[in-house]
């Protein structure tokens, strides 16, 4: 397992599927650059299967949204599960999925279920090679 920590997140590279965890509750803009750059750095820039755990997240403003659903922040995404446990975690993502990611053309899907969320990103990267 490969692994790199900042003081905005985790990513470790878990079976060929990158795990995210953000370390803060308010995601601006810079940390969504910072944890874009991270993710392509560890990757050598190459397509990722990620798994989000946003349990952490409380807010998320526009522009970051924005960002984070733009051709830069989902460069190289072949598929993302997002792992929210709450009732504000889920409104997020389901936000940002549904405003923000909904153009690109990969897979993503919200998960109440952390072994769920694993599994499915792990098919999708089956299937896609």
């Amino acid at each position: 397992m490969r692994e790199i920590s900042s003081s905005y997140g985790t990513i470790k590279e878990i079976d060929g599927i990158l795990h995210l965890e953000y370390k803060n509750e308010n995601i601006n803009l810079e940390i969504a650059k910072k944890l874009v750059e991270d993710r392509l750095e560890f990757t050598n820039h190459t397509i990722s299967y990620l798994f989000i755990d946003g349990t952490s997240v409380k807010s998320i403003d526009k522009q970051t949204r924005d960002f984070f659903g733009s051709s830069v922040g989902t460069y190289l995404v072949g598929g993302m599960a997002i792992f929210s446990n709450s009732k504000l975690s889920t409104f997020l993502a389901n936000f940002l999925v549904k405003v923000n990611l909904v153009k690109y053309n990969f897979p993503v899907k919200i998960f109440s279920d952390k072994a769920e969320a694993i599994t499915w990103i792990k098919n999708i990267k089956h299937i896609n090679g």
